[in-house]
């Protein structure tokens, strides 16, 4: 079968099969292969995703752990991904699902300062490089802990290198717990929009149309922008309505704020939910730009149609507090049922992050290579739920445009004004969005960690629930 870069095999003590990965070609990417003998002959299973090479794999607790690098990264570098064969017993129904970034080529002897460019297939010619990652495991690893020595080239292959690494698997678990939705609190998920949502409800789950995946989160962090990506990929995603990105409903799902809670007059459902975040600041402000543009009060109506039947806004809402709350409330309710989370700045910029979110979506072999995705990103707008006035207009041509006609403008918050802004009473969300903020790792200065909880809120005589949050010792 022309197979090559085969794995050392590792055995699985639940089926006794030893499992390793072989690499096809750049197009046909790697597939899973098995045999009952330590030499074979190996039998194909399913094909796992294209570009990935140079893999290396250990079997812990039921998960295949695999090191391996991308054909077309910038530059090219230790990836960590997982095969959980403990989520079903069908073989052919494992998906390679990303992990962390393990290594970069940081250190002179790894690059000698040369330029940093995109690997390609064949004979290395870049030499701003590391890859073919083969770790030596530590003989007192325990269960919660992947560690050893791990022997790595460097350079575009010209010399092989060591690091003593050290991966907390326990760690790794948690933050990746509710790709088995077993793992969700059950409130939780009878609010989310996964297909399990309706399980126990009588007569509804014949009626919903369940599809791949969801991308969401809160407002103006570049849905449709990555819609249009991804259909251009040929994932044939919508976003909420019929003009922006596609037919609506998309064949594979959506990019769409409006379904990160359960919409309880839609039939939508998924598979699996991807959460979006972008720095709160350019979110919010975003939010407000877009207010300053609109009658406040008609688009603050709009707004709480739209937010679904989960959050509660009072009747003195302005646009910044009610910004600041949505970010922190739908944020923290999708971040307690998502499999996976990207960072607009990275997945509108970087063709690894969009890959990782395909292959987090579960479309494996679908997924494009990285040469494809970095060409399609060249010609992308990222302004393009930004337009009013006529498609040359950007956000910021809109606002100054607006001013010149005598508008008044708020400006653009800092934390500190965003805090005068929406006072006292709510300073409690400056503060729980700070944390979240560096938690999904902006940049946010002089702030005190503080602990939180977001939960459901029942009030007395009401027929619906709320998500908030609280600060510990609050409510």
């Amino acid at each position: 079968h022309n197979l090559f870069y085969l794995a050392n095999p590792v055995l699985n003590v639940e089926d006794d099969y030893y499992y390793t990965l072989s690499r096809i070609n750049s197009v046909s990417g790697v597939v899973l292969c098995r045999s009952k003998s330590i030499e074979g002959p190996f039998e194909w299973g399913p094909k796992l995703g294209q570009s990935l090479r140079y893999f290396d794999i250990h079997f812990v607790e039921g998960i295949i752990y695999v090191l391996y690098s991308m054909i077309g990264d910038t530059p090219e570098r230790i990836l960590l991904g997982t095969i959980d064969t403990t989520l079903g017993t069908d073989w052919n129904d494992w998906n390679f699902l990303p992990g962390p970034r393990i290594l970069e080529p940081r250190y002179w002897f790894e690059h000698q300062n040369t330029i940093v460019s995109t690997s390609v297939e064949g004979l290395a010619k870049d030499r701003h490089r590391i890859s073919d990652p083969r770790l030596l495991l530590d003989e007192d690893m325990g269960p919660d802990k992947l560690s050893g020595l791990l022997f790595y080239s460097v350079q575009g292959e010209r010399e092989i290198a060591t690091a003593k690494i050290s991966i907390d698997l326990a760690l790794y678990r948690n933050a990746t717990s509710f790709r088995d939705h077993r793992n969700i609190h059950s409130k939780v998920l009878r609010s989310t929009s996964l297909e399990e949502a309706d399980q126990n409800t009588t007569g509804t789950a014949e009626s919903m149309q369940v599809t791949d995946l969801l991308v969401t989160g809160v407002g103006r962090t570049g849905t449709t922008s990555l819609c249009t990506l991804l259909r251009d990929l040929g994932i044939m995603v919508s976003h909420d309505n019929d003009f922006d990105c596609g037919p609506y409903p998309g064949l594979d799902g959506a990019v769409s704020w409006y379904d990160a809670f359960k919409s309880l007059n839609s039939g939508r459902r998924y598979k699996y939910v991807i959460h979006m975040v972008r720095d709160p600041l350019r979110t919010i402000n975003s939010r407000v730009a877009k207010c300053e543009l609109l009658n406040e009060e008609d688009y603050l109506d709009w707004l709480n149609q739209r937010v679904g039947d989960y959050e509660e806004f009072s009747e003195n809402e302005t646009c910044s507090s009610f910004a600041l709350k949505n970010w922190v409330r739908r944020n923290s309710f999708v971040e307690r049922h998502a499999s996976w989370r990207v960072r607009s700045e990275s997945v509108l910029s970087d063709p690894l992050s969009v890959w990782e979110l395909c292959m987090a979506a579960g479309f494996g072999q679908r997924c494009p290579e990285l040469k494809t995705i970095d060409a399609h990103m060249k010609d992308m707008s990222t302004s393009l739920n930004s337009h009013f006035l006529g498609a040359s207009f950007s956000k910021a041509q809109q606002v100054h445009e607006q001013h010149q006609l005598g508008i008044a403008r708020q400006g653009m918050h800092s934390w500190e004004s965003l805090s005068n802004a929406v006072g006292h009473e709510d300073y409690k969300y400056i503060q729980i969005a700070k944390i979240m903020a560096a938690r999904y790792g902006y940049n946010v200065p002089n702030f005190t960690s503080y602990g939180f909880d977001c939960t459901f809120i029942e009030r007395e005589g009401a027929t619906k629930i709320y998500w908030d949050c609280f600060l510990d010792g609050t409510e």
